[in-house]
C-alpha cells in the first residue's frame, strides 16, 4: 500500500512540475513575443522621433542667436540634440537597449540617482499635488 501512495505522489509530483514548467515556458514565448512587438512599434517611430528631435536642434540653433545671454548653452543643447537624432537614425531599437543595459551597468550610481529621480517624478505627477493644488 505504502508502494503505491508513494508512487501516486511520486507521479503527481513529476506531472506538476510538467505543468508549471509548460506554463513558465508558455509565458516566456509570450513575453518574447509582446517584446518582440515592441520593438517593431518602437522601429517604426524611430526615424521619426529622430527626425523631430533633428528639427528641434536646428530650431534650438536658429533660437539662440537672438538670445542676449546663454547663447552657448542653447548651442549646446542643440548639438546634443543632433546627436541623439543621429544616434537613433544609425542605431536599431535592439542596439539601443544594449547600449543602455551596458551604460546601466558601468554607472550602478548614476543609474539609481536616475531610478529615484523617475520614480519620485512619476509619483508627484500622479499624486495630483502640483502647482500648488
Amino acid at each position: 500500500m505504502a508502494d503505491k501512495t508513494t508512487a501516486f505522489l511520486e507521479e503527481s509530483a513529476a506531472d506538476a512540475m510538467d505543468a508549471i514548467s509548460q506554463a513558465a515556458s508558455d509565458a516566456k514565448e509570450r513575453a518574447s513575443r509582446v517584446g518582440q512587438a515592441v520593438v517593431a512599434k518602437v522601429d517604426e517611430t524611430r526615424d521619426a522621433a529622430a527626425g523631430a528631435l533633428h528639427d528641434a536642434s536646428k530650431t534650438l540653433h536658429s533660437q539662440a542667436k537672438r538670445l542676449p545671454r546663454g547663447r552657448n548653452l542653447a548651442h549646446s543643447a542643440a548639438d546634443k540634440l543632433d546627436s541623439a537624432a543621429g544616434y537613433m537614425a544609425e542605431h536599431d531599437t535592439s542596439e539601443m537597449i544594449a547600449d543602455a543595459g551596458s551604460f546601466l551597468k558601468r554607472n550602478p550610481g548614476k543609474t539609481l540617482v536616475l531610478g529615484m529621480v523617475v520614480g519620485c517624478t512619476v509619483g508627484w505627477f500622479l499624486s495630483g499635488k502640483r502647482f500648488g493644488r
